[in-house]
């Protein structure tokens, strides 16, 4: 929707801002909820984290707002909700999206990082900065509940709000920056952004066009009803306990943190004496469909590296007397050692190529970034397409820089530690964002990544010091949740989908910073208030203050490798990526996609087990490909893919439901 020069057109009327915030006000408190009935709780991985969470662990996105599109596609459908335009929910995307991040799951862990010393381990809380919490003898009052002492909670709550705030704004402002050569010009797909955008379309279409009744329509609901028939069994054992565990998720050797990670070494000793590699096998079905939209190079790449590195390399090394011994049995095991230990060092190649990322994101695209980065009038075309003008993105992401550091200083750190902290999560997030882009997923490295810091600063220092807490800290839990790290690739999904849905970057940018202000506002006073009245003891989302001490905890800290050791993998890794990089851009032809990569790299492949459903859809997809080619691909492949996708949402809603409805009522 445009006007006659061409730019797009505000559809924020006073009375779409009040179904705006209304939605950020509800979906804040449905988040918050969600995050704290059923995030830590068994099989809290089965439905992404809750309603409100990843899908499922640091992947793919939220699945909430896409789920509140598709609830407005079935309103639409039957004639509760009419004259909704696409570019009306692009907006309404964007700010649930946040909603959903800022007040859901993840900020409990924040919450639980800032304060778990205070129950968890007491030796911690002198460290724990007067900024961030309550007192210790005021936190205790909640462990059994009691009386909300708001006079104690004001000035953390207030910090918590603001640092939120500003931080986001960070992210917001290098996601700004770089949208034009991200959506416009690369036209990077954001496999995210093509789900959500599907029941906006949907919705939008006119009744008896081909969008509203043709086959793609009719296929994206035969994968939702095919997807949610698998997981109905999981739902109706979570009902009745003495429903049979149908797929035996819940039993050995399948691993209970990740559903339907089935560990196959561990469960044939024979086959474990002849391979040597590692392979999980994970059978939860959204992977299926979730890879299936992937890039294929993507997930070509995954093959070749796990055929490469997983499979072939320890059986050389056994040959050349290199493998360990005993040699573990079980693959999960494997991996650890392929993840920490020589000659792979997956931990270590991947934070070398983390900064391979950001280092020729910047030397490749030198001009783009220095054009951008002129304070001058913005151009025309940036005037019609920009959420804010560059020079007001730039102003913004440095000025948030110092102030992020000005709030560590101020709650005890160095000025050195603080800046370290948040430049090492921007490495982190211009990675993340790289992932995002080409495969909805991010990187799992916060503990291993925290030697580094550990290292890099303190060298062969093994006690924690009041002023190195707060920084190491805010890093450790930085480079592992979608509320640091992740933050410039949720944003550039929505700019994403208002390409897709013609929808305003200054209205996605408007809603976006609405709701951090308001999901922020209600969260924290929520949690707070929550931890009082149900007793801290007795919610689910208790993290046992492991993130606030075991990534720094001097214990911990002896067991990881020293960085004068480790360091050639990383200059390895940066090596790999950059080659790849460039190959990738000079020759057409050249299979590997440098993502493909960062995903077995940063572990993310490992830790969820879900290297053979990224093989197996690869291999799905070339059939179809090769068969049907790309119209038969897109006509038919990706709308059931992404019903599949959609038909996990749903599961996610009932799960999530009846989980908060048994904390209250137990079996």
């Amino acid at each position: 929707m445009s006007d006659e020069k061409g730019e797009v057109q505000s559809v924020l009327t006073p009375k779409f801002w009040a179904v705006t915030i209304v939605s950020i006000v509800v979906v804040s408190i449905v988040s918050l909820f969600t995050g704290l009935f059923t995030a830590w709780t068994p099989w809290y991985n089965a439905l992404g984290n809750g309603f409100g969470g990843t899908v499922p662990h640091t992947t793919f996105g939220p699945n909430g707002p896409i789920l509140v599109m598709v609830i407005l596609w079935i309103l639409s459908t039957i004639g509760l909700k009419k004259n909704m335009k696409p570019q009306q929910m692009g907006v309404l995307f964007a700010a649930v999206l946040v909603a959903f991040l800022q007040a859901g799951y993840p900020k409990w862990v924040l919450f639980d990082a800032a304060t778990g010393p205070m129950y968890a381990y007491p030796a911690y809380a002198k460290y724990v900065p007067a900024l961030w919490s309550a007192p210790q003898n005021v936190f205790a009052q909640a462990l059994a509940g009691g009386p909300v002492p708001w006079g104690s909670w004001a000035v953390p709550i207030t910090y918590w709000i603001i640092w939120s705030i500003v931080f986001f704004a960070f992210g917001f402002s290098w996601a700004s920056i770089g949208r034009r050569r991200w959506i416009d010009v690369a036209m990077l797909p954001f496999p995210y952004a093509q789900v959500a955008s599907t029941p906006i379309l949907q919705a939008t279409a006119a009744k008896d066009s081909e969008a509203a009744k043709g086959p793609r329509t009719k296929l994206v609901i035969l994968g939702a009803i095919i997807c949610f028939l698998f997981y109905t069994p999981i739902i109706l054992r979570k009902i009745w306990p003495w429903f049979p565990d149908i797929y035996g998720f819940e039993s050995f050797p399948f691993i209970p943190w990740h559903m339907g990670s089935f560990d196959t070494t561990t469960a044939s000793p024979a086959l474990s004496s002849v391979f040597l590699g590692y392979m999980q096998w994970n059978f939860n079905f959204f992977w299926y469909g979730f890879f299936y939209i992937v890039s294929s190079d993507v997930t070509f790449t995954v093959l070749v590296v796990w055929l490469v590195v997983d499979v072939l390399t320890p059986h050389i090394l056994a040959v050349t007397g290199g493998l360990p011994s005993p040699w573990p049995v079980g693959s999960r095991s494997r991996a650890g050692w392929l993840m920490t230990q020589p000659p792979v060092n997956y931990v270590s190649l991947a934070i070398g190529m983390f900064f391979a990322v950001l280092a020729f994101e910047l030397i490749v695209h030198r001009k783009y970034y220095a054009e951008t980065l002129r304070f001058k009038a913005p151009t025309p075309e940036e005037a019609k397409k920009e959420a804010v003008p560059y020079r007001i993105a730039w102003i913004m992401f440095f000025a948030t820089i110092i102030i992020l550091t000005g709030m560590l200083v101020a709650s005890g750190a160095t000025v050195v530690g603080g800046l370290f902290a948040i430049l090492g999560i921007f490495v982190y997030m211009v990675a993340f964002n790289t992932m995002y882009s080409e495969a909805a997923m991010e990187g799992i490295l916060s503990q291993q990544s925290t030697g580094i810091f550990w290292w890099a600063l303190y060298r062969d220092q093994m006690t924690v010091s009041a002023d190195q807490y707060p920084a190491h800290l805010i890093f450790a839990q930085g480079t592992n949740d979608a509320l640091f790290a992740g933050t410039a690739g949720y944003v550039s999904a929505a700019f994403k989908v208002a390409s897709i849905t013609g929808t305003s970057n200054k209205d996605v940018f408007k809603s976006m910073m609405v709701s951090v202000v308001v999901a922020n506002i209600i969260a924290l006073p929520l949690i707070v208030w929550s931890i009082y009245t149900f007793g801290h003891t007795r919610i689910p989302v208790r993290g046992g203050g492991n993130y606030a001490v075991s990534f720094i905890a001097p214990a911990t800290a002896k067991t990881w490798p020293k960085l004068d050791l480790t360091w050639p993998w990383t200059i390895v890794g940066f090596a790999i990526l950059g080659v790849t990089t460039f190959l990738r851009a000079t020759y057409a032809w050249f299979p590997l996609n440098p993502v493909g990569m960062l995903l077995m790299a940063a572990t993310t492949v490992h830790s969820l087990g879900v290297e053979m459903p990224a093989i197996i859809a690869w291999i799905l997809k070339q059939l179809t490909l090769r068969i049907g080619g790309t119209k038969v691909y897109e006509k038919y492949g990706m709308p059931i893919a992404i019903g599949m996708i959609i038909g996990f949402t749903f599961y996610s809603l009932v799960y999530s439901s009846i989980a908060i409805y048994r904390q209250f009522i137990p079996y």
